[in-house]
């Protein structure tokens, strides 16, 4: 279904200090890293990962960005955000939020709902929803924790028209965070292309905005990237609990082959979905932002996807894999470099753990 006079009003983000690979060694704990997302070229160039084989004649653009990636310290990154050890995630998806609200004109007390995915919250419960509510100062305010894995922007984007609609509230603000640097394991692969970051936008009556969803999932991957609890250290036991355990993201190389081999597959099934309900072609997609977990995954779902040459973009040389902020951290940066503007047709396509699939067709 199509939603119609309903768009995003302003944007805002966290601009936390960039970490260069030159100032950040490979790994913090010193041990070398087990790294089976680096992949390995055929004489011919084919490139093979984890399962996935990828021709040189079919996937040009992918092959490139994957060879510079495995010379670089962070996957391809050429710099990332980590949140410092003092600062809560809440105040970085504060900053974020009174930035969107700025850029959107909208005053605090004309917030009717917020929406707030916290990858790595404050605490694990309850998550930061109603701590950032009391941060902003929102009091009589429908304020909810909305998970969407990586496909977070899109769920919010998703749920935010019809708040409005249903008279809920005027105007949604939508929040989403990350902090992979307080779950992220130095001896992994996924420590080298992982960084912090916060975003939001508000959304509300816009005449002439379009927004067309899609979605799909499979659980039976679920466990393909998970977070687990790891004791820390032999201290004392209670009931036999553990005295002090440590969330830590892990991802089972096992399962990991089948979600890469159909990843461009089910992103195939959303994205025919919303360029259908949005009356598009292909071809009329202005500017494509789809996931960054890899420095070559925006490249091969732009070819896999046959996106026009142009229109691809995303922020994974300034901030790394950001997980559920990938999609609208390249939303902010696409604004602010003029890149989107009212009327700009703009197309989202993301795969989130657990496993979800997600497309957005939005005409700006």
């Amino acid at each position: 279904m199509m939603i119609e006079d309903i768009g995003i009003l302003g944007m805002g983000m966290w601009h936390g200090p960039a970490v260069p690979h030159a100032q950040a060694p490979p790994t913090a704990s010193g041990r070398a890293v087990d790294d089976p997302w680096s992949g390995t070229f055929d004489r011919d160039g084919t490139f093979r990962l984890l399962g996935l084989t990828l021709p040189a004649a079919r996937y040009p653009r992918t092959l490139a960005a994957a060879r510079r990636a495995t010379r670089a310290p962070f996957r391809g990154a050429v710099r990332r955000r980590v949140l410092p050890a003092d600062v809560p995630v809440s105040a970085a998806e504060a900053e974020a939020a009174d930035e969107a609200l700025r850029h959107a004109g909208t005053p605090t007390g004309r917030i009717g709902a917020l929406l707030v995915q916290s990858t790595v919250p404050d605490s694990p419960y309850p998550t930061n929803a109603a701590l950032l509510g009391h941060r902003l100062g929102l009091r009589a305010t429908a304020t909810w924790a909305l998970d969407g894995a990586c496909a977070g922007p899109i769920a919010h984007l998703t749920t935010a028209p019809s708040l409005i609609r249903a008279g809920v509230a005027e105007y949604v603000l939508c929040v989403q965070s990350c902090a992979f640097s307080r779950v992220n394991d130095p001896g992994v692969s996924a420590f080298l292309g992982l960084g912090d970051m916060a975003v939001a936008f508000v959304v509300g009556h816009k005449p002439g905005a379009r927004i067309v969803t899609a979605w799909s999932a499979d659980g039976s991957s679920h466990s393909a990237t998970a977070t687990a609890a790891r004791k820390q250290g032999a201290g004392p036991e209670r009931d036999g609990h553990a005295a002090q355990w440590r969330l830590r993201l892990t991802f089972d190389h096992t399962l990991q082959p089948a979600v890469l081999k159909t990843l461009g597959r089910r992103l195939r099934v959303v994205t025919a979905s919303v360029l259908a309900g949005a009356r598009w072609s292909v071809k009329d997609v202005a500017l494509f932002v789809p996931q960054q977990s890899a420095a070559w995954v925006p490249a091969y779902l732009s070819e896999e996807l046959d996106i026009p040459d142009g229109a691809l973009f995303h922020t994974y040389d300034d901030y790394a894999n950001v997980g559920p902020v990938d999609i609208a951290v390249s939303w902010y940066r696409a604004l602010s470099e003029g890149r989107v503007h009212d009327g700009t047709r703009v197309l989202a396509a993301t795969g989130g753990a657990g496993f979800v699939y997600a497309a957005a067709a939005v005409r700006w």
